[in-house]
């Protein structure tokens, strides 16, 4: 039988039956039922209500460890493999993602924010915490960060017009957005 989350075979699993609140039938494949594994993960609250990183090869619920500080991991990523989940919203199934995209690099490795598979350059991390910190030093809110300066804000915070600039080229950019929310 071939499991629907991460499309490996397996002989001891469980019915193809998910919750009713399920809403990630995007990412699952063609299959028989879930194997004993991602059914631990659709089972475990701490899988999608918490910040995590698996470290090794192996992506089993047992190896998550919770982060209190996802951004010091994007800034400074451990050895690979390894795999990071970073939420928002705190009931997301994002780990799905991650079944198949182990960090192997730590200049460039892939994280799953919410249900996003982002693509992370180490250097760009540093780049945008560098003016984040910048900007959050001077008193800039957050959402002015993730939606842009009103002009009042801008003249009030006395807000350089380059960072003004930068920040409206970042809108939308799903890094940037990791990078504001955890800072």
């Amino acid at each position: 039988m071939r499991c629907i989350f991460c499309g490996e075979r397996y002989e001891q699993g469980y019915a193809n039956r998910l919750p009713g609140n399920f809403m990630s039938h995007q990412w699952l494949q063609a299959g028989d039922g879930i194997c004993e594994r991602c059914y631990a993960f659709l089972k475990a609250p701490q899988a999608r209500r918490t910040s995590w990183i698996i470290l090794g090869p192996k992506m089993r619920l047992e190896f998550l460890q919770p982060l209190n500080n996802p951004l010091l991991t994007l800034l400074n990523p451990l050895d690979p493999p390894f795999r990071l989940y970073l939420t928002k919203q705190k009931r997301k199934h994002g780990w799905i993602r991650l079944l198949k995209n182990p960090a192997l690099n730590r200049e460039h490795f892939p994280i799953a924010f919410e249900e996003d598979l982002i693509q992370v350059k180490r250097v760009e991390v540093q780049k945008y915490h560098g003016l984040a910190c910048k900007l959050r030093s001077q008193g800039a809110p957050k959402a002015a960060l993730l939606h842009g300066f009103q002009a009042s804000l801008t003249r009030k915070l006395n807000i350089a017009l380059e960072d003004v600039k930068a920040v409206e080229k970042l809108r939308g950019n799903p890094l940037w957005e990791v990078v504001v929310r955890f800072a």
